[in-house]
């Protein structure tokens, strides 16, 4: 029986890594060297799937893989797929929304406190000066009676939510998605992005990026901020104008802020942001722990064959419900 052929993008990210056994029995794996759209485009043309992490599939891609029988995103967001050409080509798209809400949640929560308690910095001091005394740069902030606004409030949001709640925080919430459903969310308190922004003592986004999202917070919004707010950016980097935030935390327009994200990812050192001290960065790693990722390659895998073998599918970000034929 003639196999079929999967290709891997993405090679840093050793995507399925801990399924492709399951995987191989029925396709042959190709991992491409790069993500440059020649690349892909060499590796894809006979392909029936392609797996794909933070790799960019344009119009071109897509036009090019004339057996493509489906595209699947292993991970949550897919605003780096040109998803109107798969559509138009009748490519399904499917993801895999269902994994790691509560690591990035508690992810996010952490870089809250390490920013709060000033860890960041007391231990790069102390690691240089051996000892430190009271001053103002160190003086910390406590979370019980403090506001957070959660910019977005799905799985992850909510499960910030309830962590916030359980330090004796007061909640706020920018969702207009989810804002007709008040009543089922208790102790929380809906309200519009400017209200959230004036009001909050941290901010933390949870949105899933898309073109009516991104760079929605920019110089003007920031200026609404108060001075001393801290931000926590686990979703995607583009909601920021960066450049505006990157002039605020500079300037210390900003409290500090915690990014697992970036605008242009992989990032490198010239980056600015991290020469910032009151900045603590991440590299996109929020849901990288061993469960999250376990569960993640369970649901890829199953997600997998079923468009390989024909089947009806679901988490499908284009209403396409099975595999090209």
């Amino acid at each position: 029986m003639k196999k079929f052929k999967v290709v891997r993008t993405d090679k840093g990210m050793d995507v399925l890594s801990t399924q492709l056994q399951n995987l191989a029995k029925i396709a042959d794996i190709v991992t491409t060297d790069d993500d440059q759209e020649d690349a892909i485009i060499d590796a894809i043309r006979d392909a029936d799937l392609i797996l794909v992490s933070g790799a960019h599939i344009t119009r071109r891609i897509f036009e090019e893989a004339k057996k493509l029988k489906g595209l699947l995103k292993w991970g949550v967001g897919t605003d780096s797929l040109d998803i109107e050409a798969a559509t138009e080509l009748g490519i399904p798209i499917v993801h895999c929304p269902h994994y790691g809400p509560q690591s990035i949640a508690d992810f996010s929560f952490g870089m809250m406190i390490a920013l709060a308690k000033r860890l960041p910095l007391l231990d790069r001091d102390m690691r240089q000066q051996g000892w430190l005394y009271p001053e103002p740069k160190y003086q910390q902030i406590d979370l019980p009676g403090k506001t957070v606004g959660l910019v977005g409030y799905g799985r992850i949001g909510q499960i910030m939510g309830k962590r916030c709640l359980g330090f004796d925080m007061n909640v706020v919430v920018y969702d207009p998605y989810k804002e007709a459903d008040a009543n089922r969310y208790p102790n929380i308190t809906f309200v519009s992005l400017e209200e959230l922004l004036k009001t909050s003592d941290f901010v933390s986004i949870h949105l899933v990026l898309t073109p009516e999202n991104t760079g929605m917070i920019g110089e003007k919004e920031i200026a609404m901020m108060k001075s001393n707010a801290i931000v926590v950016n686990t979703a995607r980097g583009a909601v920021f104008n960066q450049d505006a935030l990157f002039e605020a935390l500079k300037n210390n327009r900003l409290g500090g802020a915690g990014l697992d994200v970036f605008c242009n990812e992989p990032t490198d050192k010239n980056n600015p942001f991290l020469q910032l001290d009151n900045v603590i960065v991440a590299p996109h790693l929020a849901s990288y722990t061993k469960e999250a990722f376990e569960q993640l390659d369970e649901n890829a895998l199953k997600k997998a064959l079923a468009i390989l073998n024909g089947e009806p599918l679901w988490d499908v970000k284009n209403g396409i419900l099975r595999a090209r034929a």
